[in-house]
């Protein structure tokens, strides 16, 4: 669902911390004087279209990341901010971002899957197979099999394998099962494991989400997805492929190298 087109007060800019809706006790005094004015507030206050605009130019880039206008990110976020829950929440813009990035995420899959947003915000609503692009023949579960559907059934347990994984190397259990889900969504129809890495290196949205540094982030690719194949190295699989290949947990926290990978994508462990 689109939103129509509002525009921002500079096109095309992002959001700068000078702005006035970019501190939390901003927001949320906005808030607060929209909530007031019931249900018409939306429609009526200047302040209201002010702050959609704002929201709108500042998940832009993030809506650019799932291929998504940003009117898109702007509705999931009026969707967010229209919560009461909003007004005592002590980061507002986390939580409004947090939202828009599974609206935007759900979307993508929905229309990939051929499902409703509802659907596709369950991965393991997503139908076993998925369309191949020309030239793709590899599988980035490469090794493994899809019988009868129960890679497809089992992924719900990788995801929590992954996040339990991130979980003891110290991440939070939301932020651990997050990172966990979108890497296996954005993955989902990936042709090859080396694809898969380009991909995630990129995704600066989503690192800059988790406020997690370049050295960080690709730490965290290399654990979840795995390495490419070098000149000095072949390639390395990563801890979804590894569950998938059925080793378990316990195995999993017994590499050391592992471990080791895993402490280096705690936010703050690498400049």
């Amino acid at each position: 669902m689109s939103l129509t087109r509002i525009e921002p007060s500079a096109a095309g800019r992002e959001h700068r911390a000078e702005e006035p809706f970019a501190s939390a006790d901003a927001v949320r005094g906005a808030l607060q004087t929209i909530h007031a004015a019931g249900p018409v507030g939306w429609r009526t206050l200047p302040i209201a279209t002010e702050l959609l605009s704002y929201a709108q130019a500042r998940f832009a880039s993030l809506a650019r990341s799932w291929h998504r206008p940003p009117e898109d990110a702007a509705y999931a976020a009026f969707l967010a901010m229209r919560e009461p829950g909003i007004l005592n929440a002590d980061s507002p813009w986390a939580v409004v971002r947090k939202a828009v990035a599974r609206n935007l995420m759900a979307e993508t899959q929905g229309e990939r899957h051929l499902q409703s947003p509802e659907r596709a915000r369950r991965l393991k609503n997503h139908p076993n197979t998925v369309p191949v692009r020309a030239g793709d023949d590899e599988t980035l579960m490469e090794g493994t099999e899809d019988d009868g559907g129960e890679v497809s059934d089992r992924i719900d347990g990788i995801v929590q394998c992954a996040a339990a994984y991130l979980a003891v190397a110290g991440w939070p259990a939301l932020g651990a099962v997050g990172a966990a889900e979108y890497v296996c969504q954005r993955i989902s129809d990936l042709g090859s494991q080396e694809s898969a890495v380009d991909v995630l290196r990129r995704d600066h949205a989503f690192r800059q989400f988790l406020q997690l540094s370049k050295p960080e982030w690709a730490a965290m690719v290399r654990l979840l997805v795995g390495a490419k194949a070098t000149a000095a190295s072949p390639a390395r699989p990563g801890l979804l492929v590894r569950v998938l290949s059925g080793e378990t947990l316990a195995e999993l926290l017994g590499d050391e190298r592992l471990r080791s990978l895993a402490q280096q994508t705690l936010p703050g462990s690498q400049p």
